[in-house]
């Protein structure tokens, strides 16, 4: 698996890329990323903003 979603102490959804999405990741100068999740008995959805250390 190269991408991994971890909760924090608080419950709080976070990011943990591996192998080639780490790779992937730092070559687009990707530093920081927010991630939101949703759900109910029936669906699920989540998306992700990553933000770069410069402009592309």
């Amino acid at each position: 698996t190269d991408i991994e979603v971890i909760c924090d102490g608080r419950g709080k959804p976070e990011l943990l890329l591996h192998n080639r999405a780490s790779s992937l990741a730092a070559q687009l100068g990707w530093v920081e990323w927010s991630i939101s999740l949703s759900h109910t008995d029936t669906h699920a959805i989540g998306f992700v903003v990553a933000t770069a250390k410069q402009q592309l």
